[in-house]
């Protein structure tokens, strides 16, 4: 038929198989013209016999977009506009939410993790068993395998090993009621190595 129509209830597009191999079986064509937007909306309140409402959903193009929205209105009102959108697919794939995403499960990612807006500030993956953050382009924690590494300014200031942990530059404690260094080992006395030149080493034990 030609403009405007109404189904009561149910609409179904049915698929026979007749035998052949086609890549697509029961197909829904919705044409537009000058992105104006295509699509379903939906209403699922309207018709009710108390507290009706218009709340729309839309799933679809949207209007004034190339890409994919799902779109809500409470009113009812414009719920394909860019406005509305609560998830938009451009053209390249990227996805963005109006919301909060839950995940009922694990999330995997190839690389990287940006902030919105900030794009040198970014946390992830830069290859297997490697997980990086870096803040205004510079990495400050790295870990790998083996090790893990605190960095400041580019300089590498704190690493762990296989037997404790090296530091780079200066180390200072400070306590509510003075410094406080406290070494604990468990099978002989806590010892403090100062390590100078050649026979130089200071120790307490």
């Amino acid at each position: 038929f030609a403009g405007a129509g109404q189904f009561d209830t149910t609409l179904k597009i049915n698929a026979p198989d007749e035998g052949g191999a086609p890549a697509m079986t029961a197909i829904l064509n919705m044409h537009g013209y000058e992105g104006r937007g295509v699509g379903i909306k939906m209403r699922d309140s309207v018709n009710s016999a108390s507290n009706a409402n218009n709340r729309e959903w839309f799933v679809g193009t949207g209007y004034s977009t190339s890409g994919f929205n799902i779109g809500y209105a409470s009113d009812g009102s414009q719920s394909s506009y860019a406005a509305q959108a609560k998830l938009s697919i451009s053209t390249a794939g990227d996805a963005t939410f109006a919301g909060t995403v839950t995940t009922g499960g694990s999330i995997t990612m190839p690389d990287y993790i940006y902030h919105a807006g900030d794009t040198n500030s970014y946390f992830g993956f830069p290859t297997n068993d490697e997980y990086k953050v870096t803040i205004n382009g510079s990495t400050k924690i790295f870990a790998d395998a083996s090790n893990t590494y605190l960095y400041f300014e580019g300089s590498q200031k704190l690493r762990t090993t296989n037997t404790g942990a090296t530091i780079t530059g200066n180390l200072q404690i400070t306590g509510s009621s003075g410094d406080t260094l406290t070494l604990t080992k468990s099978t002989t006395e806590p010892s403090l190595r100062i390590e100078g030149d050649t026979d130089k080493d200071f120790v307490i034990t």
